[in-house]
């Protein structure tokens, strides 16, 4: 087995995480760019039915246990407020964020508790974001 300093092996699991981030924020983005000028009920219904279909893919690959590393999808590294660096405008943030917490209420989660939660797995969370100064 290889063994990594710990803060490297922590800034190294860290960049894994956020490597799925931004796959999962890309879809997000480009869903949400493509849908933006809906003017329609049926093409917003799709929006919603798709970023649907996006926040639960991830959301049920994770187990109970490591809910916490959607958090940046929604909220700032230091998770002190609502600005995402992944999702770019405040609307997809918003709507992708109330799926997010539709499916924490189903499983008895809190917003709150896994902020503290992505807080005290990843120390390093003022690096972010890494992916623009190294690639995994």
């Amino acid at each position: 087995m290889l063994k990594l300093p710990t803060k490297t092996g922590s800034i190294l699991i860290l960049a894994l995480v956020e490597r799925q981030l931004v796959n999962v924020s890309i879809s997000l983005n480009l869903t949400w760019a493509s849908y933006s000028v809906a003017a329609n009920l049926i093409k917003k219904n799709s929006l919603a039915t798709e970023l649907f279909s996006i926040i639960e893919a991830l959301y049920e690959e994770l187990p109970r246990d490591s809910k916490f590393e959607m958090m940046p999808l929604f909220y700032s590294p230091a998770m002190d407020s609502d600005e995402s660096i992944y999702l770019f405008r405040t609307e997809c943030r918003n709507a992708t964020s109330l799926i997010f917490e539709k499916f924490l209420d189903r499983d008895g989660l809190s917003v709150e508790t896994l902020k503290r939660e992505f807080l005290l797995a990843h120390k390093y969370h003022y690096l972010l974001p890494l992916h623009d100064k190294i690639w995994i």
